[in-house]
């Protein structure tokens, strides 16, 4: 029928728009549900029907959670506290990395523990000198195998478990998954922690050449044009100037001339 043709057009060029990346995602699903609503294919009431749902609820604040984590700064100390415990050896930083993404998909989704650990692995990278490519698949892996932990780590069982309930039969837990879950995490842990630098290249970002061991040796001007800096200048402080020993902090220097050391 003409409204069944609708519903398919529909979700054709919303699958195209979460493909393209041109939108946010969020507004590609809004949009999707207004055209919905335009069409007369739903109700108002029908379309406003899942902000009440559960699992519409759950998983929404799991984003916010996510967000809350990063502009906090608590994955910004999550992610120094794997450094000091990892050190600089590429096996024990990979397991680590992983233990400590796993830990935060179990309550995260992984969308959002992938957004909230990719700073925190190129960081690691860096300090260890390694490319950040030897520790974005296992971080990746990691938060897939978190996803399996619990039941709020991946929205599709938070649907299921719901489903199950409204049609009488049992409904999952919270740590259902969680004995699987531990299984396949020993498992990709067995198989990236000692394979991972063998089978990963070192490569450094694309848009920059690599240097000793893979890591991207980025100049000046690519730095300030990446973070949209304007002016620069470079000063050398002689050994005789009252700035000797002094820090940033203690001298007010953005206060008082608007300027970023």
């Amino acid at each position: 029928s003409g409204d069944t043709l609708l519903v398919f057009l529909i979700l054709g060029v919303t699958i195209a728009l979460f493909i393209s990346d041109r939108l946010r995602l969020d507004l590609v699903a809004l949009l999707s549900l207004l055209s919905l609503l335009v069409t007369g294919i739903l109700t108002p009431a029908e379309g406003l029907a899942g902000f009440s749902d559960t699992a519409v609820i759950t998983i929404a604040a799991l984003f916010v959670v996510g967000s809350a984590m990063r502009h906090t700064g608590l994955a910004e100390r999550f992610g120094r506290a794997i450094g000091r415990l990892a050190g600089t050896g590429r096996a024990r930083l990979t397991a680590v990395l992983m233990l400590g993404t796993a830990m935060i998909s179990a309550f995260v989704s992984t969308t959002g523990t992938v957004a909230l650990m990719l700073p925190v692995a190129a960081a690691l990278a860096r300090n260890a000198r390694l490319s950040p490519s030897v520790l974005l698949m296992p971080m990746s892996v990691a938060a897939l195998l978190g996803g399996i932990l619990t039941l709020i780590a991946t929205p599709p069982n938070i649907i299921v478990a719901q489903q199950l309930a409204a049609a009488g039969f049992e409904p999952f837990h919270f740590f259902s998954f969680t004995p699987i879950g531990i299984t396949m995490l020993a498992i990709g842990l067995a198989v990236l922690v000692p394979l991972a630098g063998r089978l990963l290249p070192a490569r450094a970002p694309i848009d920059a050449p690599a240097g000793a061991g893979g890591v991207a040796r980025v100049s000046g001007e690519e730095l300030a044009k990446g973070y949209e800096i304007g002016e620069i200048a470079r000063v050398r402080v002689p050994a005789s100037s009252p700035l000797v020993g002094e820090t940033a902090a203690r001298l007010g220097l953005r206060k008082r001339y608007g300027v970023n050391i």
